[in-house]
């Protein structure tokens, strides 16, 4: 997905989805410059990763 506002809508709704969860959201822009946030899930679409989100 590229940044913005369909971005920040998606890290809003999805935040609504999982709160009060212990779960940090975190965007990247190159996987490999962000090691540390391993291991990652790659998802198609915002509805795949809303499902994915809230299954945590």
């Amino acid at each position: 997905m590229k940044h913005g506002p369909g971005l920040v809508t998606l890290k809003k709704e999805t935040g609504a989805l999982v709160d009060g969860k212990r779960i940090q959201m975190v965007t990247v822009s190159r996987l490999s410059a962000y090691g540390e946030y391993g291991p990652y899930t790659i998802v198609s679409d915002s509805e795949s990763f809303k499902r994915a989100a809230t299954a945590l």
